[in-house]
């Protein structure tokens, strides 16, 4: 069966979808994140310190984990990354 609908139809089609399912637009005041070695370095050595000082229960780091986290590496790096952008890293 061929799909006669027109390319602009279609992406249209599935951006209502998404707005449909819930997803938001990207946040305008998320700084985008560039993870150099010297970022990297610093995430990795609080997460052990955060992992020492019992805040990583499980697989991630419990709530006073990740907000610590966020503090230190804000005073270390002078940027602040949100919680989110942890996780993903």
């Amino acid at each position: 069966m061929e799909n006669n609908t027109p390319p602009t139809a279609r992406y249209n089609t599935k951006k209502m979808a998404n707005k449909a399912r819930g997803k938001k637009p990207s946040d305008p005041t998320k700084v985008k994140v560039v993870w150099d070695n010297a970022r990297h370095d610093v995430f990795i050595r609080i997460c052990l310190d955060e992992m020492r000082l019992g805040n990583k229960p499980g697989q991630t780091l419990n709530k006073a984990g990740y907000e610590n986290l966020e503090k230190r590496f804000e005073l270390e790096m002078k940027v602040h990354y949100q919680k989110d952008q942890f996780k993903n890293h």
